[in-house]
């Protein structure tokens, strides 16, 4: 029989930090609605974030980016495995554990038996209440690349959206039917598979047209996450949401110049451009002025809610018989 186990002291951890690679994951769908993107990308992001805790996995910058045909995570420096645990459980006193000879009791040999340990193995801590056992399990990380899987299906399972769809015979829900995934861990192409889609190493650039003009066909490979945003302005797509922001208001501006007038601002037709379009360009259009005998509300909410039109003002704030519009 097992004697007394002897107070051990409380393991010290290591500084070192583990070794890390960056993790890609691009959900590639049918054109999601406008309104669902940027809630989408802020649920990504906190999901992941909780996620990474809860997986005991250590990471840098972690961001997201949209279109209407992508929802992106990109994290910097994840671990490579998870950070070892120790978990700690106190049972019966020494006194009820231990008989006088040394020899466990059937407490001991209880305990130690619903915490998956030797009774050997049992420790004596002193506490405020006295001694008592402790059972202690030490559990090294399991390696990222094994995790992975489970966790990218997890994050995108717990996605919700307004209205959902199944489209196949997997029956996943999702807000439209997801074509393609992209999923990189250290470059390295992760074992995962949604809705039928196994990931792969390649994204898909804009449907029509690249930003010289050129017809994008296909897909397009992948390396690794630095070179990802590149990537997809060379095949016509500004993933993030803020660059297409910045660009998009830049043309406005100088487009309401060249038409002799000022743009009447609005935020929410802006918000519905910048997640309407993959590459944003602006174009200045006109229409008949015999219609300025309509009241200028009427035609502004015309314009806003049937077309997507941004309006244009005279210094004096009549309407001018042109409006701009974000295409592509």
């Amino acid at each position: 029989m097992a004697k007394v186990p002897q107070t051990k002291p409380v393991a010290k951890h290591s500084t070192v930090g583990p070794a890390s690679a960056d993790l890609l994951l691009e959900i590639g769908t049918e054109e999601l609605p406008y309104q669902f993107i940027a809630p989408a990308l802020r649920t990504l992001a906190d999901s992941a974030e909780r996620l990474w805790k809860e997986y005991r996995l250590t990471h840098g910058r972690l961001r997201t980016v949209g279109t209407p045909r992508r929802l992106t995570l990109a994290v910097e420096s994840l671990a490579d495995r998870q950070a070892a645990t120790v978990k700690e459980m106190m049972g019966p006193s020494k006194s009820v554990a231990f008989d006088p000879t040394g020899q466990p009791t059937k407490a001991a040999i209880g305990f130690a038996g619903s915490q998956g340990v030797p009774v050997g193995d049992l420790e004596i801590r002193q506490t405020p209440k006295g001694e008592y056992v402790f059972a202690v399990k030490r559990e090294a990380g399991e390696l990222s690349r094994t995790v992975l899987p489970r966790i990218l299906t997890e994050l995108i399972a717990g996605l919700s959206f307004p209205k959902t769809m199944r489209w196949n015979k997997t029956g996943v829900r999702f807000a439209r039917p997801i074509r393609w995934l992209l999923a990189l861990y250290g470059g390295s192409v992760i074992n995962l598979e949604i809705g039928g889609v196994r990931a792969g190493n390649r994204t898909w650039g804009h449907r029509f047209l690249g930003p010289s003009g050129r017809k994008v066909a296909g897909s397009v490979p992948v390396k690794d996450l630095k070179p990802y945003l590149k990537t997809l302005e060379r095949c016509g797509v500004i993933a993030d949401p803020e660059q297409r922001r910045k660009m998009i208001l830049t043309q406005l501006n100088s487009l309401s110049k060249t038409a002799g007038g000022r743009l009447h601002r609005d935020e929410e037709l802006l918000e519905q451009a910048v997640y309407t379009v993959e590459f944003p360009q602006a174009l200045l259009g006109t229409f008949n002025p015999k219609y300025l005998t309509l009241p200028k509300a009427v035609l502004m909410t015309a314009m806003k809610e049937h077309q997507g039109y941004f309006s244009l003002m005279r210094s004096d704030g009549t309407l001018l018989p042109r409006f701009v519009a974000v295409r592509t």
